[in-house]
């Protein structure tokens, strides 16, 4: 993805600055990073990508943030609230981890070179997140490459901290100890929802191919539309994702449609080798 493209040239290019300085630059090293930004114009400047974004711009109306709204305060606000924050937020639990590691370093030592790359992994992810900032109608899903940068970072700082795990260990066991008992009461809690979620979607969708089986030789069979239990939605809550399985993942890509012309009803029809299928009631497809 674009994002992914921008953060990978970043923190090339901060590896080719360093490997200049060491004399160790190779020629294959500048010929991978001129095709990379090679590669990054094509993706951003091909024909297909213009016309998709002259399309959305005409077509793909979003009634929080409308185009005479873009580039003020109001647009600022959302990509912040909607996509800087619950990426950024997220980075909390490694970059703790990280000022860790540099805390416990004598203070001659703290800038070396597992530093400089932890450095250089967050300034490429957060440079992506706070450019971002000025995208509108930005999605957190930009987020995903920088995400990954950062946890990189972490685990570099966890690698140089593993050889004094014991006495860490020993220094803050009761610390551990209840980390350690809540993440384990937390993996349990959570397992036992996603099994139960599983479990109540997969008895409805074989419920489902019973009843259209029984009923195949109808010229039109109307089911009912899969339900997620509310607890799925709930989940979702705590970590302030604002969306629900019933309405923006099962409407749109996994569960069949209210309408008979719908490319998901067909192919699920023509896969069991039924005639048509459509769900009962509105089209639960929603845009916010």
């Amino acid at each position: 993805m674009e994002t992914g493209a921008a953060a990978t040239g970043f923190i090339t290019l901060f590896a080719l600055w360093h490997f200049k300085n060491q004399g160790r630059l190779q020629p294959w090293m500048i010929a991978g990073f001129l095709f990379l930004s090679v590669g990054g114009v094509l993706l951003t400047q091909a024909p297909g990508e213009t016309v998709r974004l002259v399309l959305q711009r005409q077509f793909e109306y979003n009634p929080e943030l409308p185009p005479e709204m873009y580039w003020t305060p109001l647009m600022f606000s959302l990509t912040f609230t909607e996509c800087f924050w619950p990426v950024v937020r997220m980075w909390i639990p490694p970059l703790l981890l990280i000022l860790y590691y540099v805390r416990q370093l004598p203070e001659g030592m703290r800038w070396n070179p597992v530093t400089k790359f932890q450095a250089v992994m967050i300034a490429g992810a957060l440079s992506v997140m706070i450019v971002m900032l000025f995208v509108p109608m930005a999605p957190a899903r930009a987020g995903f490459f920088s995400t990954v940068a950062v946890i990189t970072a972490s685990l570099s700082a966890l690698r140089e901290l593993m050889p004094k795990k014991d006495a860490i260990y020993q220094e803050h066991r009761g610390l551990f100890r209840a980390a350690f008992a809540l993440c384990a009461a937390l993996w349990l809690a959570t397992t036992a929802i996603v099994l139960y979620v599983e479990w109540d979607v997969r008895t409805q969708w074989m419920n489902r191919i019973d009843y259209i089986n029984a009923r195949r030789d109808q010229d039109l069979v109307v089911v009912h539309q899969i339900d997620v239990p509310p607890i799925a939605d709930a989940m979702l809550d705590i970590f302030d994702y604002h969306f629900t399985w019933n309405t923006e993942l099962l409407a749109w890509g996994c569960d069949l449609e209210p309408r008979p012309e719908g490319s998901h009803n067909l192919m699920y029809a023509q896969y069991y080798g039924w005639k048509k299928v459509i769900t009962d009631g509105e089209d639960r497809r929603t845009i916010d």
